[in-house]
């Protein structure tokens, strides 16, 4: 459908030609609309534009109203006044055809409120053509400049620069990386745990005191002669080899084994200290002479102790076992000998001697008198009354 403003200029063209035809004093307004079939509003309208076009002063009115159609003007001016008149009169018809709207609002068509009006169709060049020879008795007129179509009135919404896309806007700048944090020195990694051995770590003694009950206060007898002096050079484990049973039974077997020894001729019992399941520690014969021994090797240089009781049959008790310890490392101290010289009485006779129970601990028995050692170890001695007092606590079980 062609848009109200091309439809305008289409009828002022055909009114131009119109004019041409039957002379250019013979346009009829009215008859004009009416022989194109126009909207009685344009009849109306063109009256009125009529009116106005006389009270601006263009050109000389005609007596009254339009001159009929075919009839002749003198009045050089009633030409332009009537093509004006008909130029108003298509912008009249442009007006009644579309009617009011608002500034700024597209122009639309009786089709459907709301649609944008399509675009014009754009009109090909016309050719000038030459004005129809005049008439007998009519002055030439020269012919009537074409009219310069002017570009049809871009409508709101038509402007093609408001289709194009928009440019694309310059893509926000991206932000800057945020810093890297400083990079930080690597932990070092944890330090290995020290190897675990199935050796425990002996903690380091700082003082071992040692009670020692005195040979008299035990009751024994007093030493016979014959004995030998000697050097200790090694220390010596062993057991009487009976059964011990309770331990107040300790004090009256240790007598009863200065007596037997005694009976086999020898100077003294055959051992230098005796110890007891509860750990008591015994004086027996003078550490400066060498033991004695039923089996065959010389205990001369060696340090003796012997545990009562029988540990191939018996099991020696914790208090034992720490007493008998620090006896060594005072030995070992007191003698200058090294804790590794620990032997059993089996290491150097065929013998069963200290017994399988005892024998079994001589390792731990060695390391705790290495640490032992360390110590400052100290002995006193339980003499006269004191010693006596201790030994009848210990009979009394």
């Amino acid at each position: 459908m062609s848009s109200p403003a091309s439809d305008i200029d289409r009828h002022i063209i055909a009114a131009r030609r119109f004019e041409r035809r039957h002379g250019p004093d013979s346009l009829d307004v009215p008859a004009y609309v009416k022989d194109r079939h126009l909207p009685r509003s344009i009849t109306t309208a063109s009256a009125v534009i009529e009116s106005e076009v006389v009270a601006s002063g263009i050109g000389a009115p005609p007596p009254v109203g339009l001159p009929a159609a075919g009839a002749h003007s003198t009045d050089p001016g009633a030409h332009v006044q009537r093509r004006d008149l008909l130029r108003w009169t298509g912008y009249l018809a442009a007006v009644a055809l579309v009617g009011c709207r608002p500034a700024g609002e597209p122009l639309t068509t009786g089709t459907a409120a709301g649609h944008a009006a399509a675009p014009p169709r754009p009109q090909p060049p016309r050719q000038p053509r030459s004005a129809p020879a005049p008439a007998a008795g009519q002055r030439p007129v020269a012919p009537a400049d074409e009219p310069v179509e002017e570009p049809p009135e871009e409508l709101a919404g038509d402007d093609p620069a408001a289709d194009e896309p928009p440019p694309d806007e310059p893509a926000a700048e991206p932000e800057p990386p945020a810093d890297d944090p400083e990079p930080t020195e690597p932990e070092p990694p944890p330090e290995d745990p020290p190897e675990e051995t199935d050796e425990p770590e002996e903690p380091t003694a700082t003082s071992v005191h040692i009670e020692v009950i005195c040979r008299d206060a035990l009751g024994l007898v007093a030493a016979g002669s014959g004995a030998r002096s000697h050097t200790i050079s090694r220390l010596t484990l062993h057991h009487t080899a009976v059964p011990l049973g309770a331990n107040r039974n300790a004090p009256s077997r240790l007598r009863g084994h200065q007596r037997f020894h005694q009976d086999n001729d020898w100077a003294d019992i055959a051992y230098h200290y005796g110890i007891d399941l509860r750990g008591n520690v015994y004086e027996l014969r003078d550490v400066g002479l060498a033991g004695d021994t039923f089996t065959n090797y010389d205990p001369a240089g060696h340090f003796l102790v012997v545990c009562e009781g029988d540990y191939d049959q018996e099991r020696p008790s914790d208090a034992m076992l720490q007493a008998t310890a620090a006896l060594l490392a005072h030995g070992a101290s007191r003698f200058g000998v090294s804790p590794d010289t620990l032997t059993g009485h089996r290491d150097h006779a065929a013998t069963s001697c200290p017994g399988a129970n005892l024998y079994n601990r001589l390792g731990d028995l060695r390391r705790e008198t290495a640490r032992l050692t360390t110590a400052s170890v100290t002995t006193v001695s339980l003499c006269g009354s004191a010693g006596r007092d201790r030994v009848a606590a210990i009979e009394a079980g």
